[in-house]
């Protein structure tokens, strides 16, 4: 499995190692990496938290600064919580399933798994964001829980990138803007950013 495609893509530069909760001995190898990480993203049933060692006080008594990112399908509250679901049932669940495919034809299941990828950035910029404050707090502070669902992410790329309206209306396919806030960073790499005009100062102000 090590040797999938999208596995090499995704976790190119990383390690990896694999660890059985139901081991003694893996648990105390988790333990160990997370009380020495910045970051912990997990995937875990929100009712099988506790059993897996992934509940949020556990975890922050091992390691008080720890950024601790949680992605579930629909989140943990509410009567879907304990729903199982992937990739094509959160575009379903989202709306964004409904706007691709033919006109006239049945809803076709996107390519590039868009609510799996949406609700990686959406963590991505969480995390980041978290660093970011735990690092101006300083040594010691604390860390952050950050609560990501598979449903909410997709809803967002059905808002900002689809516009059914244009479609369903007017039989009109919405452009698509290129990426139009390419900055340079201080290391002469590139970074893109999504940040709309009016909220750009802030935006600087804060990350400086």
């Amino acid at each position: 499995p090590e040797r999938a495609y999208a596995h090499l893509y995704f976790t190119a530069n990383k390690r990896s190692v694999a660890l059985d909760p139901a081991r003694a001995e893996d648990q105390d190898a988790f333990s160990r990496l997370v009380a020495s990480a910045d970051v912990l993203i997990e995937t875990a049933p929100v009712a099988q938290r506790g059993a897996r060692g992934l509940a949020p006080e556990a975890l922050r008594a091992l390691n008080p600064g720890l950024i601790h990112a949680s992605i579930t399908p629909f989140g943990p509250e509410g009567e879907w919580r304990d729903w199982r679901a992937n990739d094509l049932v959160a575009e379903a669940a989202s709306g964004l399933l409904w706007l691709c495919g033919e006109r006239r034809g049945p809803p076709w299941h996107g390519s590039g798994r868009p609510a799996y990828s949406m609700a990686s950035l959406a963590a991505a910029t969480g995390i980041m964001a978290a660093l970011t404050a735990r690092e101006k707090r300083g040594t010691g502070a604390p860390g952050a829980h950050l609560e990501v669902a598979l449903q909410e992410a997709a809803s967002m790329a059905a808002i900002q990138s689809a516009t059914p309206t244009f479609w369903s209306w007017f039989g009109r396919i919405p452009g698509r803007p290129g990426l139009s806030n390419a900055l340079q960073c201080r290391d002469g790499g590139w970074v893109g950013l999504l940040v709309r005009p009016v909220s750009f100062a802030k935006f600087r102000d804060w990350v400086i």
